[in-house]
């Protein structure tokens, strides 16, 4: 009966240690995949990008010098990415309630997925032809058509419109 009873205890110890083994390798794939969602929209913070956060600072400071604005298109960057790499951030909490329905198994084969030199290479090539002149214009012109409607919207519930 004791043999029983410690058996029992060991097989308990053993199968809860395989779960926390489980635990610990799931919270670091998850870490994985954030950190590679964070450097992803990283890539997108270029210089025309930052030049567009900071477009209507530099309006309101037209004597600051170039140095100065390159300092602070860094410190931009940073601060995205800082603001992305929190771990209680709006990124975060967003991959992990999305990937609380995968297994562990799957939120490997992510991580390698979004780490595989193919797929890094296509988002690199898709990242480019998006930067390119047309490309930027077509996606300007969207941008202006939805805030068009969007002005549209707004004032056919009588409100004012925006822009």
């Amino acid at each position: 009966m004791l043999r029983r009873i410690l058996f029992s205890v060991l097989l308990l110890a053993i199968c809860s240690l395989a779960f926390a083994q489980d635990d610990v390798r799931r919270e670091e794939l998850i870490t994985k995949l954030i950190q590679v969602q964070v450097e992803k929209v990283g890539a997108l913070l270029d210089e025309n990008t930052l030049n567009a956060l900071i477009l209507r600072f530099r309006k309101t400071n037209p004597s600051v010098s170039e140095d100065t604005w390159h300092q602070v298109k860094s410190d931009v960057k940073a601060l995205f990415i800082r603001t992305l790499s929190d771990p209680s951030g709006t990124l975060a909490t967003s991959v992990r309630e999305a990937i609380s329905q995968f297994s562990t198994g799957d939120i490997e084969k992510l991580v390698v997925i979004y780490n595989d030199p193919i797929f890094l290479e296509f988002n690199e090539a898709a990242l480019a032809a998006a930067k390119q002149p047309n490309a930027e214009l077509s996606i300007r012109m969207a941008i202006e058509k939805t805030v068009v409607e969007m002005n549209d919207l707004v004032i056919k519930r009588g409100l004012k419109p925006a822009y």
